[in-house]
């Protein structure tokens, strides 16, 4: 969380509608967003920024969410992953890094709302806010 209080989520989607509906919903949420669409711009943002939550599409154009979360960086901030295509060993090397939940594709708006609802007063307990 910034100095002023606001939270900052960075979503990672290759697929354009897919990062609109969910920047929509953080934004609804208290969150203000960074969008990007590869794991190369990812990267970037996060040598630059920190983030309150990030929220990654697994598959990319050039490789997948997994290969950023092992970036020191990530590990910092509460993680959400989304894909169509998650196996259940997948999930489980996502969970062992600290991934705080794995949404499968389509996306529910409730689920979404429900597990950013979470982390954020998980974050608050920390915090004592």
């Amino acid at each position: 969380m910034d100095t002023e209080g606001t939270l900052k989520a960075l979503v990672l989607d290759d697929e354009a509608d897919a990062r609109f509906i969910i920047s929509n919903i953080l934004n609804k949420n208290g969150y203000d967003i960074v969008q990007v669409d590869t794991i190369q711009s990812a990267s970037n943002e996060l040598a630059k920024n920190s983030f309150d939550l990030l929220f990654l599409d697994y598959n990319l154009p050039d490789g997948n969410s997994y290969d950023l979360l092992s970036d020191d960086l990530v590990k910092k901030s509460p993680t959400i992953i989304c894909s169509a295509y998650l196996n259940s060993e997948q999930i489980s090397k996502f969970m062992e890094l600290g991934v705080k939940v794995c949404l499968h594709k389509p996306l529910n708006q409730n689920r979404i709302v429900d597990e950013i609802t979470k982390i954020k007063n998980k974050t608050d307990e920390n915090t004592g806010n």
